[in-house]
């Protein structure tokens, strides 16, 4: 999985990597996301970075964001208009298990 930050584990999985020590890995741990085995490789502190070394991480978030926004918008206009007209029959026959 990489360097993940403390805040980013779920907190389950956080409690058993707390319990292990470098190069040790932990029993199996089920969550509600499935079975997981945890291999600590190394902890890090913590860091900040500057701006300069974020600012493309937070272009493309916001890029990602705000388009999202228009799709949405654009998809509710659509709905409001009243040009188009949904068939739950028809939208539940499209489901594929």
């Amino acid at each position: 999985m990489g360097a993940l930050a403390l805040d980013k584990v779920p907190y389950r999985l956080l409690e058993e990597a707390k319990k292990l020590t470098p190069g040790n890995l932990s029993e199996v741990i089920e969550t509600e996301r499935g079975f997981h085995i945890l291999e600590i490789v190394d902890w890090q502190p913590a860091a900040t970075r500057s701006i300069d070394e974020v600012s493309n991480e937070i272009v493309a978030a916001l890029k990602v964001s705000m388009a999202d926004q228009a799709i949405e918008k654009f998809c509710q206009r659509i709905l409001d208009s009243e040009r188009v007209q949904i068939y739950a029959d028809f939208r539940s026959s499209l489901h594929t298990p």
